[in-house]
C-alpha cells in the first residue's frame, strides 16, 4: 500500500515567464514512512521562438520489497532520496519543429547497500550516487494533423559509492 498526492500550480509572474511549482506527498507502509517532496520548473521566453528552462526538486522512492522485508531485509530502512536539477534551452526552427538541448545533474542519498559481510541489518541506508549529463531533442508536430515525432539522444554518467570515504564508482 503506497498511496500518493501530487499538487501542481502554473503562473506567470510577468509575461514570458511561467513557473510550476509542485509537491508530491508519499506514504511506504513497508518502511511506515512519509515523504514530501517540493519540486519547481520555470519557462523563460527570450524570443517568440526561444526559451530557456529550469527546474529544481526533490525525489523519493521506497527500498526493493526484499530490501525492506522483515524476513530477508531490514523493515526499519528509510526511502531512497535525490535532488534533481536542469537547466537547457529551446528553439522552434520553423512552424511545428523544435529543437531542444538541456544539463541536468541529480544528487542520490540514503541509497540501500548490503551491509559489510552480509551481517545483521543486512541492508543500510549508507549509499550516495550522482548522475549527470546533457539531453539533445527534437521535436516535429505538423500543424493540423493528429501526431507528432519526438526524438532524443542522452548521454550521462552514473556513479556511486556505498559507503563514506570509499571511491566512486
Amino acid at each position: 500500500f503506497r498511496p500518493g498526492a501530487y499538487l501542481e500550480g502554473n503562473f506567470e509572474p510577468i509575461g514570458p515567464l511561467r513557473v510550476v511549482p509542485g509537491v508530491r506527498l508519499d506514504y511506504f507502509r513497508d518502511i511506515d514512512s512519509w515523504a514530501i517532496n517540493p519540486r519547481v520548473a520555470s519557462i523563460l521566453s527570450v524570443t517568440d521562438t526561444t526559451r530557456l528552462k529550469g527546474g529544481v526538486g526533490l525525489f523519493s522512492q521506497p527500498p526493493d520489497f526484499a530490501e525492506s522485508s522483515k524476513q530477508l531485509g531490514n523493515p526499519n530502512l528509510d526511502p531512497v532520496n535525490s535532488l534533481h536539477t536542469s537547466l537547457g534551452v529551446e528553439q522552434d526552427l520553423g512552424p511545428g519543429i523544435s529543437l531542444g538541448l538541456e544539463g541536468y545533474y541529480k544528487h542520490l542519498w540514503n541509497m540501500v547497500v548490503g551491509t559489510v559481510a552480509g551481517v545483521d541489518p543486512v541492508f543500510v541506508n549508507e549509499g550516495l550516487g550522482r548522475i549527470y549529463g546533457l539531453e539533445v531533442s527534437g521535436r516535429v508536430q505538423p500543424r493540423g494533423r493528429p501526431f507528432f515525432g519526438f526524438l532524443s539522444y542522452t548521454l550521462s554518467r552514473s556513479e556511486r559509492r556505498d559507503r563514506s570515504g570509499e571511491p566512486w564508482r
